[in-house]
């Protein structure tokens, strides 16, 4: 009976541990950024901005799959405070 509970509980565990190693890998990817901004000059920076297009284009949609999951988070939220709501009477 309570091994849903505990899975649950698992699962957001690890997205806590997936969101924390997010933020700094992606703190990590905004020092780069600006570390080659700052050091690419105006003549390269045509090659530069061509050689990034791919990530760019996979960061998008990162982005927006995070955004969707994001939503999905907050539903399962509300759901599982609606059942503590009907619980706790």
């Amino acid at each position: 009976m309570f091994k849903e509970i505990r899975d649950l509980k698992n699962t957001c565990e690890n997205i806590v541990k997936k969101s924390d190693s997010i933020k700094n890998l992606t703190v990590e990817l905004i020092n780069i950024i600006d570390e080659i901004k700052s050091k690419t000059s105006q003549e390269n920076a045509v090659g530069t901005t061509l050689s990034i297009r791919k990530e760019l284009a996979t960061t998008f949609i990162l982005n927006s799959d995070i955004e969707d999951n994001f939503k999905t988070l907050q539903k399962i939220s509300n759901s599982i405070k609606k059942l503590q709501t009907i619980n706790s009477v």
